[in-house]
C-alpha cells in the first residue's frame, strides 16, 4: 500500500487522533475556501437575516494519486470528492475550545 500524503488546506494546525490514540499534527499548506454572495432577505427585531449563495471553491488542487486534502466541512461537502476530508468528531478542552479530533469525516463511503 502506498503512503498517503495529507495536505492541510485550512488556516490553522489540525491535530487528528488516529485509531491507536496517536496524535498527528498537520500544518497549513494552502487554503481552500468557498466564495459566497450574501443577500439580505429580511430583518427580524433589528437582526438581519441573509441568504448565502455558494459560488465556487477556490484554493483546492485537482486530485492527485495518494493525496488527501484536509479542508473545512463546508468545502468538503461542496466538492464531494473522495480525496477531500474534514476533521472528524471534535475533542474540546475544558473551556469548550476545539483542540483536536478523532479521525476524519467524508461524504463518500468508498475511499
Amino acid at each position: 500500500m502506498n503512503k498517503i500524503d495529507y495536505i492541510n488546506l485550512t488556516p490553522h494546525d489540525i491535530t487528528i487522533v488516529d485509531m491507536s490514540g496517536k496524535e498527528h499534527v498537520f500544518h497549513p499548506e494552502g487554503l481552500a475556501r468557498i466564495d459566497v454572495v450574501k443577500t439580505n432577505v429580511e430583518d427580524i427585531e433589528n437582526f438581519s437575516v441573509q441568504y448565502e449563495e455558494e459560488l465556487q471553491v477556490s484554493g483546492l488542487p485537482d486530485p492527485f494519486p495518494n493525496r488527501i486534502y484536509i479542508t473545512s466541512s463546508r468545502v468538503m461537502l461542496a466538492v464531494r470528492r473522495k480525496d477531500v476530508v474534514s476533521p472528524g468528531e471534535f475533542i474540546r478542552d475544558t473551556d469548550g475550545k476545539i483542540v483536536k479530533s478523532y479521525g476524519f469525516t467524508t461524504f463518500n463511503r468508498n475511499l
